[in-house]
């Protein structure tokens, strides 16, 4: 593969200019931008784990409950019959 040197130039140009820009404009330092993100993840993972357990809840509802919808086929029958 046969990089250009004058299109290298130019993107470490725009790598550089856009690097110094996030720097002069972030509205925050970046120890506040991490612990920020750090909480955002977490919030995240509470969230996925939440819905996770009530996923896995509902399924077990269905599995013992034979007159749920989910257990029952297009007919009203039970699905393993």
């Amino acid at each position: 593969m046969d990089i250009d040197t004058d299109s290298l130039l130019w993107y470490a140009a725009g790598l550089g200019i856009g690097i110094a820009l996030g720097l002069l404009l972030a509205p925050e330092s970046g120890t506040q931008i991490r612990a920020s993100i750090v909480d955002r993840a977490s919030d995240g993972a509470a969230y996925l784990k939440r819905q996770g357990s009530a996923f896995v809840d509902r399924a077990r509802g269905s599995a013992s409950n034979p007159q749920s919808p989910a257990a029952t086929n297009m007919e009203g029958q039970a699905a393993w019959d």
